[in-house]
């Protein structure tokens, strides 16, 4: 007999990372049905729910979250057994969002490990019952599947990391010839790829937008030489003002996007806030925008957001300068 006839597509390897996550949550829910099976991505100290099982599930797939909100964090903060069948009424877990908003009152759990003992993700199991199945040997096997999904995960994290710096390498013919930043088609490509990655393995691109104001004016009055200087000098600000892993483009004649790669909210507002003061201080006049990445939502709604937010602070800062007050655009 043909070893091709005896073996099936459960005896093949797996592709990557999330399908091994998805047969093993399978697997989870067959042997201990609960409301909720979860594989969560922990990125930047914001969580991402990447799948999920469960008879009725009650947080949401791709829903995002603060760490520091989670029952994981907490879990490690205390030293706390990675199983509970019964969380008690004066657990300093009850704060947690799971406990606290959906009532959980049972986990089983193991983190995804880099090789420098630094957690990636989480597998966990919650219900809102007690579960007096939750044993030893069950977390036993529970952590030998999350060290399987670890050295996947690992492994492909780098691919990706290696992959990002030759794209740069790659795009630098995408240059825009006066500021030397990517253009519009380089910018484009980013976005497709960081779209890929998002859906994947979770983490937040947040998106910048900013337009320089009052271009068409220099240039009318002071001459197109001006008007190039002006932007070549915004676009030198900008480059200063970013974090090695973000991306920025030219992506119109005075428009430039900033993708912040793996950027939470708070990190995002800082980033933008920082950008806003640095063109303040340098005398560039200039309207910034901003909007949170979400593994959900591709990244050019995000863009259209940060677009819209970009151009309500223009209106405020023309507003102000009529003696009205102002309200950021930096959301």
């Amino acid at each position: 007999m043909k070893l091709n006839k005896v073996f099936t597509k459960e005896h093949l390897p797996f592709v990557g990372f999330r399908q091994a996550a998805s047969e093993l949550l399978d697997r989870l829910q067959a042997r201990h049905p609960v409301e909720q099976w979860m594989l969560i991505r922990l990125e930047s100290d914001q969580t991402t729910v990447l799948d999920l099982r469960g008879t009725d599930p009650f947080i949401e797939l791709g829903q995002t979250q603060a760490y520091q909100d989670t029952l994981l964090q907490r879990i490690l903060q205390h030293g706390l057994p990675l199983l509970d069948t019964n969380i008690a009424a004066d657990s300093i877990l009850n704060e947690a969002t799971a406990v606290r908003d959906h009532g959980a009152v049972a986990y089983l759990c193991a983190p995804l490990l880099s090789s420098k003992r630094e957690p990636m993700g989480w597998l966990i199991g919650l219900s809102r019952f007690p579960r007096e199945d939750f044993s030893q040997s069950n977390l036993d096997i529970l952590m030998l599947y999350t060290r399987v999904l670890a050295t996947f995960l690992e492994h492909e994290l780098t691919a990706v990391e290696n992959a990002r710096r030759l794209e740069r390498a790659e795009n630098e013919a995408m240059r825009d010839g006066l500021t030397h930043l990517y253009n519009r088609r380089g910018w484009e490509r980013f976005i497709a790829k960081e779209d890929v990655r998002s859906s994947l393995y979770g983490g937040a691109t947040g998106v910048i937008i900013v337009d320089v104001d009052n271009l068409k004016v220099v240039n009318d009055t002071e001459g197109h030489a001006a008007g190039d200087a002006m932007l070549r000098s915004v676009a030198q600000v900008l480059e200063k003002s970013l974090r090695t892993t973000d991306i920025i483009a030219r992506i119109g004649g005075d428009e430039f996007g900033i993708l912040a790669i793996n950027a939470t909210q708070d990190e995002l507002l800082m980033l933008s806030r920082r950008i806003q003061k640095a063109l303040d201080n340098a005398e560039l006049s200039a309207s910034v925008g901003s909007c949170s990445g979400n593994s959900r939502r591709p990244l050019h709604q995000t863009i259209n957001t940060a677009d819209g937010r970009m151009y309500e602070n223009k209106r405020q800062r023309k507003l102000a300068v009529h003696g009205s007050c102002t309200v950021s655009g930096l959301n």
